[in-house]
């Protein structure tokens, strides 16, 4: 199992029920080939500035909102765009594909198929009950959060340099959203990630370059070398 793949498990698993739903779902990762990506997860474990670029890698995701996110992610890795038919098997699964490959390396490469399977996920790293998961408006998360990134999209120099906190001005527009926010706020204390709705996501201010030091919630204080 890669380092990645480990980060992904450990920092997404507390959100599933029970074990073997977790166990379940990992499956199916394996037997796709694919990341599944609740939106960041993939974006601030996997994407470390530790860990390689990665070759040959499927991302699923459930919505072109996210593109400007993902774009910015792969450009700063040194991957560029390339528009291909979706067909075959992914017409079925999927709306639309993306390819990403890296310089003339053909054998690297990053995949986003686009599927509305998926949000099931997204709603597990947003919130851990469906009651908390209908009072949140996840277009309106992903929203916010893109905007977040969109004035931080440099490649060459890229070094963190500021924190700037989620704007959740937006959430006393219903009294249940907010009481969801403070609830997941409160997570950051058990060291979970706390997904899109989390307020305390910001940039990370460090020394140290890297799209992985894009920092969500309880992730924050994330050990890169604690044992798994």
């Amino acid at each position: 199992m890669s380092l990645a793949r480990e980060r992904v498990e450990h920092y997404t698993s507390p959100f599933f029920p029970s074990e073997l739903l977790a166990t379940l779902f990992f499956y199916q990762l394996e037997d796709r080939r694919a990341w599944i990506i609740g939106s960041v997860v993939l974006a601030a474990l996997s994407f470390s500035c530790d860990l390689p670029a990665p070759s040959n890698l499927n991302v699923i995701t459930s919505g072109l909102t996210e593109d400007a996110w993902i774009s910015c992610m792969c450009d700063h890795m040194g991957y560029t765009l390339r528009s291909v038919p979706c067909g075959g098997f992914y017409a079925k699964l999927a709306q639309s594909r993306l390819i990403f490959t890296h310089g003339d390396v053909q054998d690297k490469s990053i995949t986003i198929t686009v599927s509305r399977s998926v949000v099931i996920f997204e709603l597990f790293l947003c919130a851990r009950s469906t009651l908390m998961a209908n009072a949140i408006s996840a277009q309106e998360l992903i929203s916010t959060y893109v905007e977040l990134t969109s004035n931080c999209q440099g490649v060459s120099g890229y070094t963190p340099a500021f924190t700037r906190p989620l704007d959740m001005s937006f959430q006393e527009r219903t009294s249940p959203f907010h009481d969801t926010i403070e609830l997941l706020d409160s997570t950051q204390a058990l060291g979970r990630p706390c997904g899109l709705a989390c307020p305390g996501i910001t940039r990370i201010s460090t020394n140290i370059a890297g799209i992985g030091h894009w920092v969500w919630g309880g992730v924050s204080n994330f050990d890169w070398e604690e044992d798994k």
